[in-house]
Protein backbone atom coordinates (compact mmCIF):
# COMPACT_ATOMS: atom_id res chain seq x y z
CA UNK A 1 0.00 0.00 0.00
CA UNK A 2 0.89 3.90 -0.53
CA UNK A 3 0.71 7.09 0.82
CA UNK A 4 0.34 10.23 -1.27
CA UNK A 5 -0.09 13.68 1.23
CA UNK A 6 -1.87 16.57 0.03
CA UNK A 7 -1.62 19.88 2.02
CA UNK A 8 -1.59 22.75 -0.06
CA UNK A 9 -4.88 24.01 1.46
CA UNK A 10 -4.93 27.23 3.50
CA UNK A 11 -5.88 25.07 6.47
CA UNK A 12 -3.02 22.90 6.33
CA UNK A 13 -5.43 20.20 6.34
CA UNK A 14 -3.73 17.01 5.61
CA UNK A 15 -5.66 14.87 2.93
CA UNK A 16 -4.44 11.61 1.94
CA UNK A 17 -4.44 9.07 -1.32
CA UNK A 18 -4.25 5.83 0.20
CA UNK A 19 -3.58 2.96 -2.57
CA UNK A 20 -2.59 0.31 -3.85
CA UNK A 21 -2.27 -0.97 -7.26
CA UNK A 22 -5.67 -0.37 -8.80
CA UNK A 23 -8.01 1.50 -6.23
CA UNK A 24 -7.38 3.67 -3.20
CA UNK A 25 -9.33 5.93 -0.85
CA UNK A 26 -9.20 9.53 0.33
CA UNK A 27 -8.89 10.27 3.77
CA UNK A 28 -10.56 13.84 4.36
CA UNK A 29 -11.38 16.51 1.97
CA UNK A 30 -9.02 19.56 2.57
CA UNK A 31 -9.93 21.80 0.11
CA UNK A 32 -10.53 22.86 -3.93
CA UNK A 33 -6.58 23.16 -4.48
CA UNK A 34 -5.55 19.47 -3.16
CA UNK A 35 -8.80 17.84 -5.59
CA UNK A 36 -7.58 19.18 -8.45
CA UNK A 37 -4.31 17.96 -7.95
CA UNK A 38 -5.36 14.81 -6.02
CA UNK A 39 -6.98 13.66 -9.25
CA UNK A 40 -4.41 14.64 -11.63
CA UNK A 41 -1.69 12.03 -9.14
CA UNK A 42 -4.72 9.54 -9.37
CA UNK A 43 -5.11 9.39 -13.68
CA UNK A 44 -1.18 9.18 -13.91
CA UNK A 45 -1.14 5.88 -11.89
CA UNK A 46 -4.48 4.77 -13.06
CA UNK A 47 -6.06 4.70 -9.30
CA UNK A 48 -9.74 4.41 -9.28
CA UNK A 49 -10.79 5.78 -5.99
CA UNK A 50 -13.44 4.14 -4.46
CA UNK A 51 -14.57 6.10 -1.15
CA UNK A 52 -13.77 9.67 0.65
CA UNK A 53 -13.48 8.71 4.63
CA UNK A 54 -13.99 11.11 6.88
CA UNK A 55 -12.33 11.05 9.97
CA UNK A 56 -14.53 13.75 11.91
CA UNK A 57 -16.65 16.61 10.33
CA UNK A 58 -15.38 20.29 10.83
CA UNK A 59 -15.33 22.84 7.94
CA UNK A 60 -11.28 22.35 7.31
CA UNK A 61 -11.53 18.96 6.72
CA UNK A 62 -14.93 19.01 4.41
CA UNK A 63 -14.27 22.05 2.31
CA UNK A 64 -12.65 20.46 -0.91
CA UNK A 65 -15.35 17.46 -0.73
CA UNK A 66 -17.58 18.78 -3.59
CA UNK A 67 -14.50 19.12 -5.86
CA UNK A 68 -13.36 16.05 -4.83
CA UNK A 69 -16.97 14.47 -6.19
CA UNK A 70 -16.25 16.20 -9.21
CA UNK A 71 -13.14 14.53 -9.59
CA UNK A 72 -14.19 10.77 -7.90
CA UNK A 73 -18.10 9.71 -7.68
CA UNK A 74 -17.20 8.26 -4.59
CA UNK A 75 -19.50 7.34 -1.98
CA UNK A 76 -18.74 9.17 1.67
CA UNK A 77 -18.16 7.89 4.74
CA UNK A 78 -18.47 9.15 8.24
CA UNK A 79 -19.09 7.87 12.07
CA UNK A 80 -22.96 7.47 12.65
CA UNK A 81 -22.51 10.15 15.68
CA UNK A 82 -21.00 12.84 13.10
CA UNK A 83 -24.26 13.23 11.14
CA UNK A 84 -25.40 16.03 13.22
CA UNK A 85 -22.55 17.74 13.13
CA UNK A 86 -21.87 17.31 9.62
CA UNK A 87 -25.11 18.57 8.21
CA UNK A 88 -25.17 21.56 10.72
CA UNK A 89 -22.91 24.78 9.57
CA UNK A 90 -22.95 25.85 13.21
CA UNK A 91 -21.58 22.81 14.84
CA UNK A 92 -18.49 22.35 11.62
CA UNK A 93 -17.89 25.36 11.75
CA UNK A 94 -18.01 26.59 8.62
CA UNK A 95 -20.42 29.52 9.66
CA UNK A 96 -17.09 31.16 10.76
CA UNK A 97 -15.99 30.59 7.21
CA UNK A 98 -17.46 31.15 3.38
CA UNK A 99 -19.22 29.57 1.87
CA UNK A 100 -21.55 27.32 4.93
CA UNK A 101 -21.31 23.84 4.55
CA UNK A 102 -23.84 20.78 5.17
CA UNK A 103 -22.95 17.22 4.11
CA UNK A 104 -24.65 13.85 4.16
CA UNK A 105 -22.17 11.06 3.80
CA UNK A 106 -23.61 8.29 1.94
CA UNK A 107 -22.37 5.83 4.43
CA UNK A 108 -22.53 6.10 8.22
CA UNK A 109 -20.34 3.65 9.78
CA UNK A 110 -19.58 2.13 13.00
CA UNK A 111 -16.82 1.32 15.38
CA UNK A 112 -15.03 -1.95 14.32
CA UNK A 113 -16.52 -1.75 10.66
CA UNK A 114 -14.30 -2.66 8.16
CA UNK A 115 -13.95 -0.70 4.52
CA UNK A 116 -11.87 -3.01 1.90
CA UNK A 117 -8.75 -0.84 -0.17
CA UNK A 118 -8.09 -2.89 -2.69
CA UNK A 119 -5.48 -5.82 -0.81
CA UNK A 120 -5.99 -4.21 2.66
CA UNK A 121 -8.74 -3.10 4.96
CA UNK A 122 -9.20 -0.23 7.11
CA UNK A 123 -10.62 -1.00 10.51
CA UNK A 124 -12.95 1.97 11.65
CA UNK A 125 -12.25 3.25 15.16
CA UNK A 126 -14.63 5.12 17.33
CA UNK A 127 -12.27 7.82 18.88
CA UNK A 128 -14.71 10.74 20.15
CA UNK A 129 -13.32 13.85 21.62
CA UNK A 130 -12.53 16.21 19.37
CA UNK A 131 -15.64 15.44 17.83
CA UNK A 132 -18.85 12.88 19.23
CA UNK A 133 -18.31 11.28 16.04
CA UNK A 134 -14.19 11.50 15.26
CA UNK A 135 -13.11 8.04 14.01
CA UNK A 136 -9.65 7.32 13.43
CA UNK A 137 -8.80 4.37 10.16
CA UNK A 138 -6.53 1.45 10.95
CA UNK A 139 -4.98 -0.81 8.95
CA UNK A 140 -3.86 -3.40 11.10
CA UNK A 141 -1.69 -5.22 8.33
CA UNK A 142 0.78 -2.45 7.17
CA UNK A 143 0.90 -0.90 10.44
CA UNK A 144 -1.06 2.58 9.64
CA UNK A 145 -2.96 4.67 11.54
CA UNK A 146 -5.45 7.86 10.08
CA UNK A 147 -5.60 9.29 13.27
CA UNK A 148 -7.51 12.73 12.16
CA UNK A 149 -7.68 15.41 14.73
CA UNK A 150 -7.65 12.49 17.71
CA UNK A 151 -4.02 12.42 17.67
CA UNK A 152 -1.10 14.74 16.56
CA UNK A 153 2.84 14.06 16.96
CA UNK A 154 3.50 15.49 20.26
CA UNK A 155 0.06 16.75 20.99
CA UNK A 156 -4.08 15.87 20.87
CA UNK A 157 -6.98 17.21 19.58
CA UNK A 158 -9.19 20.45 21.10
CA UNK A 159 -11.90 19.88 23.11
CA UNK A 160 -12.99 23.27 23.48
CA UNK A 161 -15.33 23.18 19.93
CA UNK A 162 -18.81 21.44 19.48
CA UNK A 163 -19.74 18.22 20.75
CA UNK A 164 -16.42 18.16 22.10
CA UNK A 165 -16.00 16.21 25.48
CA UNK A 166 -12.87 15.83 27.29
CA UNK A 167 -12.84 12.65 28.78
CA UNK A 168 -14.05 11.07 25.68
CA UNK A 169 -10.51 11.92 24.67
CA UNK A 170 -8.73 10.80 27.47
CA UNK A 171 -10.58 7.11 27.06
CA UNK A 172 -10.00 7.30 23.16
CA UNK A 173 -6.51 7.60 23.91
CA UNK A 174 -6.36 4.79 25.53
CA UNK A 175 -7.59 2.88 23.29
CA UNK A 176 -4.70 4.46 20.70
CA UNK A 177 -2.49 3.15 23.26
CA UNK A 178 -3.29 -0.48 23.03
CA UNK A 179 -2.37 -0.26 19.28
CA UNK A 180 1.21 -1.60 19.10
CA UNK A 181 3.85 0.79 19.00
CA UNK A 182 5.02 0.35 15.77
CA UNK A 183 2.20 2.17 13.70
CA UNK A 184 2.77 4.81 11.76
CA UNK A 185 0.20 7.49 12.85
CA UNK A 186 -0.95 9.98 9.64
CA UNK A 187 -2.63 12.77 11.05
CA UNK A 188 -5.47 15.35 10.48
CA UNK A 189 -2.27 18.32 10.98
CA UNK A 190 1.40 18.13 10.48
CA UNK A 191 3.90 15.34 10.31
CA UNK A 192 3.31 11.86 10.93
CA UNK A 193 4.38 10.44 13.96
CA UNK A 194 4.38 6.71 15.50
CA UNK A 195 2.54 5.30 18.40
CA UNK A 196 5.50 4.49 20.21
CA UNK A 197 6.64 7.96 20.13
CA UNK A 198 3.49 9.06 21.23
CA UNK A 199 3.12 7.13 23.49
Amino acid sequence: MNIQKFNGNTYRQNVYLYYGQTHGVVIDAGCDTDAAEMAAFARERGIQVVGILLTHGHFDHLAGLAALKTHFPAPVYAHQAEAALLADPALNLSCRVAPTLSVTADHLVSDGDAIPVGDATLQVLHTPGHTAGGCCFYDAAHGILFSGDTLFRRTVGRTDLPTSHPPALETSLAQLRALPGNVVVYPGHGRSTTLAEEQ
